[in-house]
Order: C-alpha cells, then sequence, then structure tokens
C-alpha cells in the first residue's frame, strides 16, 4: 500500500511536533530538579543572628482579675413599714449629697393621725387642769373639816393620772410626727447612685431596699490573687486596671485579705481605686500590681516560636547545627520575654528566622555572640 506525499508529510510533521514537546518537558524537569537543589542548598547555609540570654532587672508585677466594687456601700431603705412609696426623686448615675432627699412614703394617714392626737394632748391638758384644780378646791375646803383625808386623797391621785395620761398623750404625738419625718428618705452620706430596686406605688417595709450607693464616689478593685502570691503584697503597692473601654486607672492596695477562699485557693485583694464614670460597679476586669523589682533573664521575643501552643527557641551547638528546645516564658516587656527554664547564659540561640528552621540544619552564623545587655541595654 502507497503513502501518498501528503500523508507523508503530515506523519513527519507530527513525530517532529512530539519531539519538540518531549525536549521542552526534558528542559522543564531539569530547571525544577535544579530550583530543588538550588532550595535546599540556600536552606542549607541559611544565615542566622546568635543572641544569649541575659540577666536584667524588672519590676515584679501580678497580672490577675477582680470585680470593682465601692469602697463603702450605702443602702437607702425606710425605716417605717406600711406605707405606699409616693416618689422616687433620681436614678441610677446621679451625684446626690448629704441629707438630699431621695424618697418619699405617703403620709396622708399619718397627718390625720397627728392632727388627732394633737387634739388628745389638748383633752388631755385639760384633763389635767381640772384635775389639778380639784386638787387646790379640795385643800381649802379640807381645812374646814367638809372633806375627808381620803377624799382629798383621790382629788391628788386624779391628777397623778391626768398628769400621766398627757404625757403618754405628747409621747404618742412624737412617735406619729417621727413617723412623719421618716417618710422622707434623704441620703445619709454624699455619694453616687449606682443601683435602683424601689417601685413606686408599692407598699413597702422597714428595711425595703430603694437605692444603692457609692459613699463619697469612691470605687476599688477587688482583685483575686493566688494564695502562693498574696504574701508578697503589701499596702501602697501601686496598682492598675484596664477597663472594657481600655481605660486604664491606677490604684495602690489598701489591704490583704487575712484568709483564703477554700474554693479557688486564692486571697482578695482591696486595692482604691481613683474613680471614672466608664467604671462600673460589679464588672470583672483585669489589672496588674507591681510589688518591687527582681532579676529576669530574657531573650528577644523574635526568638521565640510559637507551635502547638508551646515555646520553643533554636539552640546552634559547636557544629552549627540548629536543634530546638522547649522553654517555658513568663513577663514581657518592651520587645523582650522571660524564660524561666533553666538555660546557660553562654547558650547560642537564634534570635529571628527560627520558623523557618527544622532540627538539625546546618546554618552560618551572622555575626560572633554578643551578650544581649551590651547589645540592648539593660532596664534598671
Amino acid at each position: 500500500m502507497k503513502i501518498s506525499k501528503k500523508m507523508a508529510i503530515l506523519i513527519g510533521a507530527v513525530i517532529i511536533i512530539c519531539l519538540v514537546i518531549a525536549l521542552m518537558f526534558n528542559k522543564k524537569e531539569d530547571k525544577k530538579s535544579e530550583q530543588k537543589a538550588e532550595n535546599a542548598d540556600q536552606q542549607a547555609s541559611m544565615t542566622v543572628n546568635i543572641v544569649n540570654l541575659s540577666e536584667q532587672i524588672w519590676p515584679q508585677e501580678f497580672f490577675v482579675t477582680g470585680l470593682i466594687a465601692p469602697y463603702e456601700e450605702i443602702i437607702i431603705s425606710p425605716e417605717i413599714s406600711g406605707y405606699r412609696l409616693s416618689d422616687l426623686y433620681y436614678n441610677v448615675g446621679t451625684s446626690v449629697k448629704q441629707g438630699q432627699l431621695l424618697a418619699k412614703l405617703s403620709d396622708q394617714n399619718l397627718k390625720k393621725e397627728l392632727a388627732k392626737q394633737k387634739a388628745a394632748v389638748t383633752q388631755a391638758e385639760v384633763n389635767l387642769e381640772k384635775a389639778a384644780s380639784d386638787v387646790r378646791r379640795a385643800a381649802i375646803v379640807g381645812q374646814s373639816g367638809a372633806l375627808s383625808a381620803q377624799q382629798i386623797e383621790e382629788y391628788k391621785i386624779n391628777q397623778d393620772v391626768a398628769k400621766e395620761n398627757l404625757d403618754a398623750a405628747k409621747a404618742e404625738l412624737d412617735i406619729i410626727q417621727l413617723k412623719i419625718s421618716q417618710t422622707s428618705i434623704k441620703a445619709p452620706a454624699s455619694g453616687i447612685i449606682y443601683s435602683k430596686q424601689g417601685v413606686v406605688g408599692n407598699v413597702v417595709s422597714a428595711g425595703t431596699e430603694l437605692y444603692h450607693m457609692i459613699k463619697n464616689g469612691v470605687i476599688e478593685w477587688r482583685a483575686e490573687v493566688d494564695a502562693s502570691q498574696s504574701h508578697l503584697i503589701k499596702a501602697g503597692d501601686p496598682a492598675e486596671v484596664t477597663l472594657p473601654d481600655q481605660t486604664k486607672l491606677t490604684g495602690t492596695v489598701r489591704t490583704v485579705s487575712p484568709s483564703v477562699s477554700t474554693d479557688t485557693a486564692r486571697s482578695i485583694v482591696y486595692v482604691t481605686l481613683k474613680g471614672s464614670k466608664t467604671a462600673n460597679v460589679g464588672t470583672f476586669v483585669d489589672g496588674k500590681i507591681t510589688v518591687g523589682q527582681n532579676k529576669a533573664y530574657v531573650l528577644p521575643q523574635t526568638a521565640i516560636v510559637m507551635r502547638d501552643g508551646r515555646s520553643y527557641i533554636y539552640v546552634v551547638n559547636d557544629k552549627n547545627i540548629a536543634n530546638s528546645q522547649v522553654v517555658e516564658t513568663a513577663r514581657r516587656k518592651d520587645g523582650f520575654v522571660e524564660i524561666v527554664s533553666p538555660l546557660a547564659l553562654n547558650l547560642k540561640i537564634v534570635e529571628t528566622g527560627g520558623a523557618f528552621l527544622t532540627n538539625g540544619m546546618t546554618v552560618k552564623i551572622a555575626q560572633k555572640t554578643t551578650a544581649q545587655n551590651t547589645q540592648h541595654g539593660v532596664n534598671e
């Protein structure tokens, strides 16, 4: 079977195209191999900076959480029972002065009782005057012998009874007047209202809570501190809290609770704060208490590699081979982190780029090992 000239040309063209494609593919694979080899060579010769663990003086701070609460709380409540609450004059957030009228109980019935009792006092005064007059007349008549000694004594007894009745009526009048004064509920001290419980129209009892006040507007932070730390904190130590709106308030430790909670194994540290309108009573906030200074062994934060929730550093040995090591960290300050794991001060540690290293990788050291406190200075 003969192949036509056109068919032969077509077959030849297909063969040439296939050869060209094969050559291009082989060239591409060669480039990939060269790139991999180049990357491997670069990885094996990664240049790193080396630092040592350094000793610095840092403030000793305890970072804790606690409740914002009034330094002194005042509960506003009525002293008498059985009367309707007619008015509550102020809302939450209002600053009030000592003696300022805060609430009012209905006193209509008491005013009626007052008028009635005033009449009773007047009647008792009249009765006493009549009894006294009878005693005076009996004394005059008795001189003539017209009245017996027993009759004269009865007049004197009636006078004494009338006097006691008058005293009782006046005492009852004083009680009613006192109750009327107690229907006006006033602030026992200056402060800020932070809670309102009373409901106008309710018939209240003595002790029913109407308002809660922060005395003089002074608040405190009740920080919950681990029992192992509480003995290090003293009255007067500085503290700082961060509110939810990121406002920072400063204060000082007032006292440390002498007891430890059996549930949480924590003590309460009472910190007096400078007031702020954004410091809401009842809010749990984070803060710190500074208890002095101590030594800290630190590394730059860039030397720490985080993997699987753990902190690692890369240590370079005398053969310039890098291997990872787990460390425990604590405080952080000015770009440094405290290392609490025991490490030698002359250990060669990779300063940056640890995330790109693997165990057993050979590295090039860019510079000689330099003490961290020479490079960055010591904080005192």
